[in-house]
């Protein structure tokens, strides 16, 4: 494919979702420079498919034309590109193009920091799981200038399809509402298997029938037989979910939502191991479960 005046691209971010998006532009034949911040068997999976890496990230962004961020909070947003280092090393006017989930006002304060290195901001948040990164069918929320999208939809195509927005911080905003839905889907999606199991209903027939009825939904097609399985691994990271949530709240103080507030609550009782899927919330519900076998 041709990668336009993008060739070199700075990926900040190997985490579950970052690692396979930054191997699809190697693929897709970018030059792709990263470093490693705490997963050394994601940098060593990154060379392996051709990535360069280097010791730091000021390294990794010198005479790039993109700047690629993802990481896991904004106060891991917030440390890189408040890093002195970082700041300097990146060239002069490139495209910065951040895509992690955190609050629209963290992103705005970057780029207000950054006002006298780049204007070439891009908001970009993604839905669609590991999966998505890993198959190249992410959704992208990409707010920006227009003519900045179309330069980087090369990098896009790679990654998904885009839905562009105008305004930098509505990217970060739509992702927002997107995950609060997403994990009170969860909690539905959990009781439903209750209810199935209470029914005495075969939850693999429930499963085929529900997804193409109008209950269905995305989280229900990819989580109701993770649920019936206990299979919890791999997916979204619960913890990434519960602090995409509490974005949602903080976002909406002033506000009575009382299911985005219950959601919370519930997101907050459970005690087990975040790093599995979001769906391991069902395990909330097992002493029901085991009450009515």
């Amino acid at each position: 494919m041709t990668t336009g005046s993008i060739r070199r691209i700075g990926f900040i971010g190997l985490g579950a979702m970052g690692l396979p998006m930054a191997q699809r532009l190697i693929q897709a034949g970018f030059t792709v420079r990263s470093a490693v911040h705490r997963n050394q068997d994601a940098g060593k999976k990154f060379r392996d498919s051709g990535g360069i890496l280097f010791q730091s990230f000021p390294e990794a962004v010198q005479s790039v034309d993109l700047v690629l961020s993802i990481v896991s909070d904004d106060q891991a947003l917030d440390e890189l590109y408040g890093d002195q280092a970082f700041f300097k090393a990146i060239p002069k006017d490139t495209i910065i193009l951040e895509m992690t989930s955190c609050a629209p006002k963290t992103l705005l304060r970057i780029v207000k920091r950054y006002q006298k290195k780049t204007k070439n901001f891009v908001d970009a948040p993604v839905s669609g799981g590991v999966s998505g990164a890993t198959n190249g069918t992410l959704t992208i929320f990409a707010a920006g200038e227009r003519e900045l999208l179309e330069r980087l939809d090369p990098v896009f195509t790679v990654l998904g399809k885009t839905i562009p927005l105008e305004k930098i911080g509505d990217g970060k905003a739509v992702k927002a509402v997107n995950q609060m839905l997403a994990a009170v889907n969860m909690l539905a999606v959990a009781e439903a298997y209750v209810l199935t199991q209470k029914l005495g209903l075969d939850p693999e027939r429930v499963y085929q029938i529900i997804k193409e009825s109008s209950g269905g939904s995305y989280v229900f097609t990819n989580k109701f037989m993770k649920v019936a399985r206990k299979d919890y691994s791999g997916g979204f990271k619960f913890r990434l979910m519960k602090k995409d949530l509490g974005i949602a709240v903080r976002e909406a103080k002033g506000l009575r939502l009382p299911i985005l507030k219950l959601a919370d609550t519930l997101y907050g009782k459970f005690k087990g191991q975040e790093d599995m899927d979001y769906s391991v919330l069902a395990t909330l519900y097992d002493s029901q479960l085991k009450h009515n076998q």
